[in-house]
């Protein structure tokens, strides 16, 4: 049987316990997801950090990312050029 593709899943999907973000970056030293407030998009109401898993895929679930939710991917890492 072949290996399972490390980059499938890539995205938001939803499980029974909220979501599940999964993210590609060989570069980034560290990953989080930022929730804002649904009412008020400039209040952050969650951080909560990625973990770098095989293939450079960060991923995190969270019960905060539900359908509707206001999020942002915030990366840390070298700069580009």
């Amino acid at each position: 049987m072949p290996p399972t593709d490390p980059l499938r899943n890539l995205g938001v999907h939803q499980t029974s316990r909220g979501g599940e973000l999964r993210v590609w970056s060989r570069n980034a030293t560290g990953m989080d997801l930022v929730v804002f407030d649904s009412k008020d998009p400039s209040w952050v109401t969650s951080v909560r950090p990625l973990v770098r898993g095989d293939g450079d895929v960060w991923s995190v679930a969270t019960s905060k990312l539900q359908a509707g939710a206001r999020y942002a991917i915030r990366a840390s890492g070298p700069k580009g050029n």
